[in-house]
């Protein structure tokens, strides 16, 4: 008859016998306990999408309009763009424009808040109310980004300053 202690994050505890972490056990009533066991208990409370909207609007992190730029002046560099010189109409010191949709990957409808990962590596955004709105039920594509299906938790998102800039230049029914 050993006991184990619980501890709790509080800094509380108590003390559970052997004989309780068996009936814990779901599926296998019979199985006998040997060598180390751990339990973990998650208590959760549900946040619909407005909440945690509201949560984390003034806590999200932001990534400014000028860095944002430098970030796309490197992501452009990065790019391999060919140019058919043999054409008559293009000229080798013309600007090379990357173009970013401004509608969300995962509406399909204009980006309110635009917003992507920190350790992504695309400039492309998207918006963060259906972000959070599709991952109010449980499926495989859980908290993946709407560009590059990275994990991403909610305290990984950016809020994008030239994502930002480009919608309010952009006339509202632009996509």
């Amino acid at each position: 008859y050993k006991l184990y202690r619980i501890l709790y994050s509080d800094g509380d505890g108590e003390e559970i016998a052997r004989s309780d972490i068996e009936k814990i056990m779901v599926g296998k009533p019979n199985r006998h306990l040997s060598g180390s066991y751990g339990i973990n208990l998650a208590i959760c409370e549900y946040a619909s999408a407005d909440d945690l909207v509201r949560q984390i609007a003034t806590t999200m992190a932001k990534i400014s309009l000028e860095d944002a730029k430098i970030f796309a002046e490197e992501y452009a560099a990065k790019q391999h763009v060919t140019i058919d010189l043999d054409d008559d109409d293009i000229n080798a010191d013309d600007e090379v424009s990357l173009n970013f949709s401004l509608a969300c990957p995962i509406s399909q409808r204009r980006i309110d808040r635009p917003v992507r990962g920190k350790n992504c590596t695309h400039i492309q955004c998207f918006d963060l109310q259906p972000f959070l709105q599709s991952n109010q039920h449980v499926t495989g594509s859980r908290w993946r980004c709407g560009v590059c299906e990275q994990f991403l938790s909610v305290g990984d998102l950016l809020e994008c300053g030239l994502y930002k800039a480009m919608l309010r230049e952009a006339g509202s029914d632009d996509v």
